[in-house]
């Protein structure tokens, strides 16, 4: 069986992001080439609707306390808020500066911002629509932001320095800094495992959120770029930007299991536990990637 490919039409360029809407069993779609947002229905497939940008979406995130999706903006310095069921702009909100990744905290119902062309994050409160704070974080550029449930932080790559930050979601301090391995690019937390995978230039490193400690679990000749969890299969899905694959390994030791093909760059990933189903966003190709948990590997 090949992998399932689902084209989110001729609008969708240089697709960015993912968001799953639990709510209306949705995936989002953020294609930052043509200024929109794509809805798709995560059950049958089909495309539910496709919504303008004012300027391009760079990472998006589902707020399930005002069933919404928050969009960074990299066009301007903006966050705007739309209505998940309807796709309408629900307002927008001036930040200080152009934003490269997004996480949602949902303890503090906030949304934190990071930037790469100051070392800064932003802290935006959903609940009263305001900035709470902008962190200074030494001279750290960040290129991913996401946050940790279990020691309520946040944690921030910085490729240049090989290091991942760990800051406090209500101080805004740095708790910790580690050194990983070679250019660190996305993050992703595994609140079962209490831990951090990092991907890196050709390697996953999996940190203990508490201890820093940490090992690497994998490494490959390919870019390892985007990552997900499935908890339910204890796998841990990896894309492979330059060969056009996504591959799952197994959570407990990173011994790599099958490998499928996607479409071209895939650049974004979430695993839909209610279809049982990784999404994956392509960069270069105008689709999306559906993968069935028991579906036939390409390779």
């Amino acid at each position: 069986m090949t992998t399932k490919k689902i084209s989110i039409g001729p609008i969708g360029l240089n697709n960015r992001s993912l968001a799953y809407d639990k709510d209306n069993n949705s995936i989002w779609v953020a294609s930052s080439g043509d200024n929109s947002l794509t809805k798709i229905d995560a059950a049958t497939n089909a495309i539910i609707g496709k919504y303008g940008c004012e300027t391009p979406p760079i990472d998006i995130v589902y707020d399930p306390f005002h069933k919404a999706i928050w969009v960074a903006s990299g066009g301007e310095p903006l966050l705007v808020m739309m209505d998940a069921l309807t796709g309408t702009t629900i307002d927008k909100f001036q930040v200080s500066t152009h934003s490269t990744s997004m996480t949602y905290d949902y303890k503090n119902r906030c949304v934190w911002l990071a930037s790469r062309i100051r070392p800064e994050i932003t802290k935006f409160n959903t609940m009263s629509n305001k900035v709470v704070d902008e962190y200074h974080i030494g001279a750290v550029i960040s290129h991913d932001i996401e946050y940790d449930s279990f020691t309520e932080s946040v944690w921030v790559t910085d490729y240049r320095l090989g290091s991942v930050s760990k800051i406090n979601t209500n101080t805004g301090k740095i708790m910790a800094e580690y050194l990983v391995g070679d250019v660190p690019w996305l993050t992703l937390f595994d609140e079962d495992q209490k831990c951090l995978y990092i991907s890196e230039k050709n390697a996953i490193t999996k940190l203990d959120v508490n201890t820093g400690a940490h090992k690497q679990v994998i490494a490959r000749n390919t870019e390892p770029w985007a990552l997900a969890i499935d908890s339910k299969n204890n796998m841990l899905w990896v894309s492979n930007y330059e060969v056009n694959t996504v591959t799952n390994l197994n959570i407990s030791d990173g011994k790599r299991l099958k490998n499928y093909q996607t479409g071209k760059c895939p650049i974004a990933m979430l695993y839909d536990s209610v279809n049982d189903a990784l999404w994956v966003a392509n960069a270069h190709d105008s689709t999306v990637s559906k993968i069935k948990h028991n579906q036939s590997p390409d390779k």
